[in-house]
């Protein structure tokens, strides 16, 4: 999934033809690897989708910084409200490891080297070096050091 993404996104970045190419690679890399990571999504080059990504939902302004570990079935995504959607994705810091089956949705930032639970549902900010687990995910610990 990565190599995939990554040529879509650099199509992405430029501009005419190179976007509608970027479309296509972006429904490719959807069919082949059964995700929908967006390519205007903003992922740095370190980051590791395990699984090639099965079952990943990444929404187009999400920005996932470096070193990050994401599983299968993670959703970054926008919250929705008496119907509308409010647009907003989340931020994710370096160093984060994100377990399978995690939903993380709105306008929020989960900190370097934290830690969210497999399939916990996080709808507010998870501070640096903090784990979080749980629907709705609560922090649990406080690690001193990563």
């Amino acid at each position: 999934m990565n190599r995939l993404w990554r040529f879509g996104h650099y199509l992405f970045l430029k501009d005419g033809v190179c976007k509608k190419a970027a479309r296509i690679i972006e429904l490719l890399n959807h069919m082949i690897c059964a995700n929908s990571v967006s390519i205007a999504a903003q992922i740095d080059k370190s980051t590791i989708f395990y699984h090639r990504g099965i079952g990943c939902v990444v929404h187009p302004n999400a920005i996932i910084g470096e070193q990050c570990k994401i599983f299968q079935g993670v959703t970054l995504g926008s919250k929705w409200s008496k119907g509308v959607c409010q647009g907003e994705a989340p931020q994710i810091g370096n160093n984060v490891m994100i377990g399978a089956g995690a939903v993380i949705l709105g306008d929020i930032c989960i900190g370097d080297n934290a830690i969210v639970g497999a399939n916990a549902v996080v709808v507010s900010d998870v501070p640096a070096n903090c784990c979080a687990v749980g629907v709705t995910a609560k922090i649990t610990k406080i690690m001193k050091e990563f």
